[in-house]
């Protein structure tokens, strides 16, 4: 392999404690120059200090997602992202660079209130307080779903047909921009952690790099 730079995606679920098994034996053997986490320095900080991300000045819709993914942590006891967390933990631990990849939530959740039609609002609204107020405890089968690369590019795609303006910014321009941050990442070996949901896109945008070698885990 006769390649400048090598980007090694893994896939996890936030809600997984399986996800942060694979992250610690990831870096392990993969031993990167630079780990790269979809995550921004202010969330980490307050999963390393278990605060539960505030919701003053989100939109109803980050109200509504933040009190999904709280209900979703209490059933499975456990904070999403904390994997993320072990992974830039670790990172340090063995003295390597530590990108973060994202931006706060904030920013992409305003952006997509503002960009959706009243229809689109209302569609997804309806179809959250569902989920939230009818659905049972998500499995531990239902989770690892989740860590799958596939069936997670499925569920992208289905939401995308639903709801294209969340998809839209999201995940596209998430992946936008997640993946400029992984390509200038320093070292000649860079994994990148990064939702199961993220890692097709992150995937094609990575291979435009003629001079660089990407490898899904």
């Amino acid at each position: 392999m006769n390649k400048e730079k090598s980007f090694f995606l893994l896939g996890v679920a936030h809600v997984s404690e399986k996800s942060k098994e694979d992250v610690r034996k990831t870096i392990e053997e993969i031993d990167p120059d630079s780990v790269a986490v979809e995550l921004d320095f202010n969330r980490y900080i307050a999963l390393k200090r278990n605060l539960k991300p505030k919701k003053r000045g989100y939109s109803l819709l980050g109200f509504i997602l933040s009190k999904m993914q709280e209900k979703i942590g209490k059933d499975r006891n456990i904070q999403p992202g904390k994997e993320m967390q072990l992974a830039v933990d670790l990172a340090k631990e063995k003295s390597k660079k530590v990108v973060f990849a994202d931006k706060n939530p904030k920013k992409y959740i305003d952006r997509v209130w503002e960009e959706m039609t009243l229809k689109e609002k209302l569609r997804f609204i309806k179809a959250l307080l569902a989920g939230f107020f009818l659905q049972e405890d998500i499995t531990e089968e239902e989770i690892e779903e989740m860590r799958d690369e596939k069936k997670a590019t499925e569920l992208v795609q289905e939401f995308g047909e639903e709801f294209p303006t969340l998809k839209k910014i999201l995940v596209d321009k998430r992946n936008d921009y997640i993946s400029k941050k992984i390509k200038s990442s320093p070292g000649k070996k860079v994994l990148a952690i990064l939702g199961s949901g993220h890692i097709d896109g992150i995937k094609s945008r990575l291979e435009s790099e003629k001079s660089a070698h990407t490898e899904v885990l």
